[in-house]
């Protein structure tokens, strides 16, 4: 079995799906997922209105899909609000943005009642996919959880829905499939270890406003309210030397908070 194809076979460990393709990152799988929306003749994806990926807010704009925000709890998605959305597609981050579990199983039955063609981007958990997800697909690039700093894969619970339209997305160039495999044989113990930095710096930090303290990511959000208290969280990340980028962000939250980017962090 060459590398290629044992990366293939990890996917569908990963992934529970059949149907995989390799890509050059996690936006042309984006991109793909977004064209195969489109020859299904869905004219609408629903996307988180926090929490999410900025090729959310843009991709769909280029095929004439129609973009509904769906309103969060800070990137969780809201299921009255889901139950409220039939015959769409859905696109959402499996830990909402890397920080936080979706409430995977309670999306899924909602979208299978509601004919939702449902888009699960496992960048930030790859190897804990259930397979129920119509499309799963995810970056390898710089600082994601597979931090190969190149390429990406989309994957169809289905195969007639994989559409020949998107071949040309799907045969990523000059990727060292050598590299990628290593990494993606680390992911869970990867992931396991991110895991528990965030959860060492929630007892750290656990006097201060996080966000979802109590969900499993691979960064951690923190609320504040004044300079003191940022200028505190900006030292504790320079004592433990992590690095951090400040909020409002659509890709984190829509508050003043900072994000400590644990998943920045190479692995002991």
């Amino acid at each position: 079995m060459d590398t290629q194809e044992q990366i293939i076979n990890l996917l569908k460990k990963y992934s529970n799906h059949n149907t995989i393709k390799l890509t050059n990152s996690g936006n042309l799988a984006i991109l793909a997922s977004f064209i195969a929306v489109k020859l299904k003749g869905i004219t609408e994806i629903i996307i988180p209105d926090q929490g999410g990926w900025l090729t959310y807010q843009t991709y769909p704009q280029f095929f004439d899909i129609k973009i509904t925000e769906l309103k969060t709890d800070y990137g969780i998605l809201n299921l009255e609000e889901l139950k409220k959305h039939k015959n769409k597609a859905l696109i959402f981050t499996s830990y909402a943005g890397y920080f936080a579990e979706q409430p995977i199983d309670e999306i899924i039955k909602i979208c299978k009642e509601n004919n939702i063609y449902l888009i699960e981007d496992a960048s930030a958990r790859l190897t804990k996919c259930n397979g129920e997800a119509d499309i799963i697909l995810g970056s390898f690039g710089k600082w994601k959880l597979v931090d190969n700093h190149h390429g990406g894969f989309i994957s169809f619970k289905n195969k007639e829905d994989y559409p020949e339209g998107i071949k040309c997305l799907t045969r990523p160039v000059n990727l060292d499939y050598e590299k990628l495999l290593g990494n993606l044989e680390k992911a869970e113990e990867r992931l396991q270890w991110l895991i528990n930095k965030c959860n060492t710096i929630k007892q750290d930090l656990t006097d201060y406003n996080i966000v979802h303290k109590d969900k499993q990511g691979i960064i951690v959000v923190v609320k504040y309210d004044d300079e003191d208290t940022l200028n505190n969280l900006k030292q504790y990340c320079k004592n433990k030397e992590l690095q951090f980028t400040l909020c409002p962000r659509y890709i984190r939250i829509n508050d003043q908070a900072i994000s400590i980017e644990v998943k920045r962090k190479v692995m002991d």
